[in-house]
């Protein structure tokens, strides 16, 4: 029931209008309307311009769709289900306020601001802004911090971070310290992951930045320097170390631990390279020249190619090419001269080998290997010769000036061993070569003093007894080979040659003991101590008395007494023996004397004569 006051509203037409606008109220303080209801597309129009209010539009309105009153403008509004409520201001740069009471103080909850556009959520001091999904809490905004509640940040896009007090270690965070870093902590024992489409790509723990799989690539800014596209790491202090492992924790299968220096792409002319610096400032670099052959060098300098000490090359085509090259870019060395101060531009070390057990190892032991090369043609043209190879190349040290002495240089010097017992010590041991048209063992084309000296009182040894009868051979200059050898049961003595070179008519003759001199039947009286005449008589009497043998010289039997003879146990000979007629036997009694035995048959001849001359007198007596 309406109860009609003085100056109450006028009913007009449905319209329910007061007398006068902006005066009289709807309801009181004490006299409240308990409901009111509204159609579809009516609303509260607030203000004597309805520039603010509540509407409700029964339609659905497309995004930017105006409202006549409602929404206007060149708006920016978003589209809209039917039966929609709109909550609106129209008032230029008016705003939309929500305040609540905060123990009787009120508080702005939200406001829209019209001016600028901005929303503003506001909580109390020391409270936060909630916000609900189905419920529960997902999101809790505080003057410190952002509570996703166990959500998860999505589409963000990126994040502006102010410099701030970082929290306790004790915490999982990311942030902006009050220097400027970029801070992501997690917990003591724990890691700091980065993943890719799920999967973990790198882990950074307080040990350690593990990539899993994954290469460092790009790293530095561009340019063409030993300072720019650097990856550096620094230690900590004087007394660390700085330590780049490589480190394959697998325990089978394939996989490798590698570290690869690459250029990229197909086209590229930069160097994969490798830097050390020492801090006097001179720098050491490995490298493969990329412009040159892909040659991989050691040198130093920060241009690849200056200053090569040692060179590898891949090519497998070009004239001339080395594998393996020491080059001549080592400075000059300087020292003081003393007597153990030299310079070695190489060294292999002496180490032990330790074997375990006593199998006795029959093949060779080898600290250094030089294997040859094979020569190989593509038969184009006929035949290939070549006129000279070999494995290994030296040339004997020269004087650089004229005021250095080398006493005695050689391209290859073979130390004594120095200690331990080898049953054998070779200092050059070439095996049986067999493989020639021509072997030699050991070739040379001469030396302007001597092809070999032996500077000692060792002998030089030919041959194996009980394997192989040493021999020598002698190329005459125009033609002709004389080959000395000796029996293959040899003996063991000694033949020393005599102290000159004799005269015409003499003979070689050893004393029995293998010392040997030129000697001769001299008959100068000169070269004799004449002691008295041979008895003519007794030299006749001495032949006839003497008997002539038959006979052959007996041959000597292996492992037999020596025997003397001439050589020839074929031929039968007539003799006398030398124990019936020493007086012509000499060296002991072992050897035919020529001197004697012409000696004795000249004095028997002289008898023969004697006595011939004394039957010629009695037949011409007789005949008188």
């Amino acid at each position: 029931m309406i109860t009609t006051l003085e100056k109450s509203p006028n009913y007009s037409g449905g319209d329910f209008l007061p007398p006068s606008a902006g005066v009289h109220d709807l309801g009181s303080t004490s006299l409240e309307w308990d409901n009111a209801y509204f159609g579809d597309d009516g609303g509260i129009y607030l203000g004597l311009d309805q520039d603010g209010g509540l509407y409700h539009k029964a339609a659905s309105i497309a995004a930017d769709e105006e409202i006549t009153g409602v929404i206007e403008g060149t708006s920016d509004v978003l589209a809209t289900a039917a039966n929609s409520i709109y909550l609106f201001n129209i008032t230029n740069d008016g705003d939309i306020h929500i305040v609540v009471s905060k123990g009787g103080n009120s508080h702005t909850a939200f406001l829209a601001d019209g001016s600028t556009g901005d929303t503003i959520l506001n909580a109390a001091s020391g409270q936060s802004v909630d916000i609900y999904i189905a419920g529960t809490k997902e999101f809790d905004f505080t003057a410190t911090s952002v509570d996703l509640t166990g959500a998860h940040l999505d589409n963000a896009g990126y994040l502006i971070m102010n410099a701030v007090t970082l929290p306790a270690g004790s915490e999982v965070y990311a942030g902006h310290d009050n220097t400027g870093d970029l801070t992501l902590n997690a917990l003591s024992t724990k890691v700091i992951n980065f993943a890719i489409a799920g999967t973990d790509e790198a882990s950074l723990s307080a040990t350690d930045l593990d990539l899993k799989s994954n290469t460092l690539s790009n790293v530095g800014a561009s340019g063409n320097d030993w300072a720019a596209n650097a990856l550096t790491m620094s230690n900590g202090s004087s007394t660390s170390n700085m330590v780049l492992t490589v480190e394959n924790t697998t325990n089978s299968g394939a996989s490798n631990a590698v570290v690869d220096i690459k250029v990229g792409g197909t086209t590229s002319t930069g160097d994969p390279q490798l830097l050390w610096t020492i801090p006097s400032g001179t720098s050491w670099y490995a490298a493969v020249d990329n412009n040159n052959g892909d040659v991989w060098m050691l040198g130093t300098g920060t241009t690849i190619g200056s200053n090569r000490y040692i060179q590898l090359s891949p090519d497998t085509t070009a004239a001339n090419g080395l594998a393996l090259r020491f080059l001549s870019n080592l400075p000059t060395i300087t020292m003081t001269s003393a007597s153990t101060n030299v310079w070695t531009d190489a060294d292999f070390a002496a180490h032990t080998i330790n074997y375990t057990g006593n199998t006795r190892v029959t093949s060779l032991s080898r600290m250094v290997i030089f294997n040859p090369p094979t020569f190989e043609a593509d038969g184009v043209g006929g035949d290939l010769t070549i006129d000279k190879a070999t494995t290994i190349q030296v040339a004997s040290p020269i004087e650089g000036s004229a005021d250095v002495i080398l006493s005695h240089s050689s391209a290859i010097r073979i130390l004594n061993q120095g200690t331990g017992s080898a049953v054998i010590q070779s200092g050059l041991y070439i095996e049986d070569l067999t493989s020639g048209g021509s072997d030699y063992g050991i070739y040379l084309e001469g030396a302007d003093t001597a092809a070999i000296w032996v500077n000692s009182a060792d002998p030089i040894h030919v041959g194996l007894a009980g394997t192989a009868t040493g021999k020598m051979e002698w190329d005459g200059a125009t033609s002709g080979t004389v080959t000395v050898t000796v029996a293959s049961a040899a003996g063991t003595w000694t033949l020393t040659l005599p102290p000159d070179n004799g005269d015409s008519g003499e003979q070689l003759q050893t004393n029995g003991s293998g010392v040997t001199t030129w000697e001769s039947a001299a008959s100068l009286v000169m070269y004799k101590d004449v002691h008295e005449v041979l008895n003519p008589q007794d030299a006749l009497d001495k032949i006839l008395g003497t008997e002539t043998y038959k006979f052959n010289y007996a041959r000597p039997v292996e492992n037999g007494p020596r025997l003397m003879n001439t050589g020839d146990f074929d031929t039968e000979y007539a003799g006398v023996m030398g124990d019936d007629f020493p007086e012509i036997m000499h060296h002991g009694g072992k050897i035919f004397s020529p001197v004697s035995a012409f000696g004795y048959t000249r004095a028997a001849f002289q008898a023969m004569d004697d006595r011939i001359k004394e039957l010629e007198d009695k037949i011409a007596t007789l005949g008188g």
